[in-house]
């Protein structure tokens, strides 16, 4: 199997007028091609740092990475500028928690697929970005194509948003596609649809998928492979199948008792 992402001894540090904090602790992860990968753990666990720094994503603190990290053959640490961001929209796609976070409110959408398109693609016409978003959208089931396009951000609903995110994420053909808890801001049905897509545009276009999620369902449902954190550090991660048949760590089978409780008391 082609690995498409490898991670190996990467430690996170944030620095602070407080001091140090090291968020990530040697964390070891690899990613095949066209697999769908989970990492789970409770708040402040440090997943979001784990896969903003992999992303090169900037964070609200100064922060160091060390270790190494390798996309596609690609050492990330080492890229700069415009290899860095070429490599986030043409390798890597990225979907965050909220949709209306990643998408300009006084731009309509289809100018957003061009500014995507032109800052990867020098000499994308706007004809080329209308057709190339069209048909992205039409990848992640948005019928009202040219209304969605013509109009703005804030006249879309939650879910339809997060199509709208993924559509621009997935346009360029990723070999990775990063999404950092996708579906908390959505009602139930709509996170299942998105789940859902995920795991289709996943088969469609032989993307891998590393997702971020609290819910053990997510992992069980969707997920080849997992990892669990806890306080900066990978704890257990296997095949999805063996993570909840026969789960080695402790602090595992404790988020499995809990998840097996609150299902109960719902």
């Amino acid at each position: 199997m082609t690995m498409v992402l490898s991670v190996e001894d990467m430690t996170v540090t944030y620095r602070t007028r407080r001091g140090s904090n090291v968020v990530v602790d040697n964390m070891n992860l690899e990613i095949g091609d066209a697999e769908f990968v989970g990492l789970v753990g409770e708040s402040g666990s440090g997943k979001s740092a784990a896969i903003h720094a992999i992303a090169r994503l900037p964070r609200p603190v100064e922060s160091t990475v060390a270790g190494q990290i390798h996309l596609s053959g690609v050492d990330m640490l080492a890229a700069r500028g415009e290899q860095l961001r070429q490599l986030r929209g043409t390798t890597l796609g990225f979907v965050g928690q909220n949709p209306f976070g990643s998408l300009h409110p006084t731009l309509r959408i289809s100018r957003q697929f061009h500014n995507v398109l032109r800052a990867h693609r020098k000499t994308s016409s706007k004809s080329e970005s209308f057709r190339l978003a069209k048909e992205a959208l039409d990848s992640v089931g948005i019928v009202a194509v040219d209304k969605v396009l013509n109009g703005y951000a804030h006249q879309l609903s939650g879910g339809m948003a997060q199509r709208v995110v993924i559509a621009m994420a997935t346009m360029l053909g990723p070999k990775l596609l990063i999404a950092d808890e996708p579906t908390t801001a959505l009602d139930p049905t709509v996170q299942v649809q998105i789940l859902d897509l995920l795991a289709r545009l996943r088969d469609e276009m032989h993307t891998s998928v590393l997702i971020v999620t609290h819910d053990l369902g997510v992992i069980a449902n969707y997920c080849d492979h997992a990892l669990v954190m806890k306080s900066g550090s990978v704890v257990e991660q296997s095949s999805v199948s063996t993570l909840f048949t026969d789960p080695t760590h402790q602090y595992t089978r404790e988020l499995f008792a809990d998840d097996f409780e609150l299902r109960e008391s719902v």
